[in-house]
């Protein structure tokens, strides 16, 4: 099947929110010195790609038709999201959601701010840094693995099945964390006494700082009073581990 290169403009003041949907892809996000947001996507199979503007909604997708996944000689999709440095500094996205099957997604090159992002990870990866979402970011687990490096959330859920993810950053509001069968590693910038905690594990195991809770085990803890939030820590047979500054 023939393969094609596509190559999308938009005017930055047009582009409120994004979305993100790719089955298996691999996408990235860079600093363009443009003055548009630039689409770039290669190695697509005809019919299934598209990016267009809806109202203020920017919406990328790409997916395949499952007999596809048979071929282990297929490349994955390649896109990359090129924002342009003005809207780097002094402007943020709304409401942002990514939903990735099998494949990555890299903002890892660039600052990105957005009100709220919503990212569900099936069995790919995300790596990102230097993300800043003043309100709400939730995150959804399958096999996968999330890694954030220098982040910062107004408050962060995460519901982690049998993946794993590493946060590592500030969050100025209420945190919960379910963890299933994998594994989630928190490195706060904040002090324990920040949060009121809420633990409860099955199988797995808990740890805040020195404090540890195992098999069938519930706690609550309050060092301080806890003026940002609360921290809701869920744990079926996984592993969670909370390390303040």
């Amino acid at each position: 099947m023939e393969q094609e290169k596509r190559i999308d403009m938009f005017a930055v003041d047009q582009v409120a929110d994004l979305f993100i949907s790719a089955s298996c892809a691999n996408i990235a996000f860079q600093e363009t010195s443009g003055s548009e947001i630039r689409v770039e996507a290669e190695e697509l199979e005809n019919g299934r790609y598209f990016c267009t503007l809806k109202g203020k909604r920017l919406e990328i997708s790409y997916d395949i038709h499952k007999m596809v996944f048979v071929n282990i000689h297929r490349k994955n999709a390649k896109i990359t999201v090129y924002l342009p440095k003005e809207q780097i500094m002094n402007h943020k996205f709304e409401n942002v959601k990514f939903v990735i099957g099998a494949g990555d997604l890299s903002i890892k090159n660039i600052p990105f701010s957005c009100k709220s992002l919503n990212a569900e990870i099936g069995a790919g990866k995300w790596e990102a840094k230097l993300l800043a979402v003043s309100e709400r970011l939730y995150i959804e687990i399958g096999a996968g693995s999330v890694k954030m490096k220098k982040t910062t959330a107004g408050s962060l859920e995460v519901n982690c099945g049998a993946g794993n993810c590493v946060y590592k950053g500030r969050v100025n509001g209420n945190i919960k964390i379910n963890c299933g069968v994998g594994n989630c590693k928190l490195y706060l910038e904040n002090e324990e006494s920040d949060f009121r905690y809420a633990v409860s594990s099955a199988l797995g195991k808990v740890r805040v700082n020195d404090n540890k809770i195992s098999a069938f085990g519930t706690g609550k803890m309050q060092t301080g009073k806890g003026t940002l939030g609360t921290v809701v820590l869920e744990c079926g047979m996984g592993n969670i581990e909370v390390e303040t500054a």
